[in-house]
């Protein structure tokens, strides 16, 4: 019940409708300088010598097909 009353206030001082989480996830497309720029950011910070050997980036794949 308490949640209704604050999503009525939230929308009311935001002027929106809906609920809260309302287009929140949302997917945007990458060009090869924004991935590269975040496939060398473990290599920037010192954590691994090569992007393809951080465990949880994609470099592998999209590098090397």
């Amino acid at each position: 019940m308490l949640e209704r009353y604050y999503v009525r206030f939230f929308n009311y001082c935001y002027r929106r409708t809906g609920t809260l989480w309302e287009g929140r996830y949302k997917a945007t497309l990458l060009d090869s300088d924004d991935l590269r720029y975040i496939e060398l950011n473990p290599v920037r910070a010192g954590i691994v010598a090569g992007p393809g050997d951080y465990p949880w980036s994609s470099y592998c794949f999209n590098a090397l097909g």
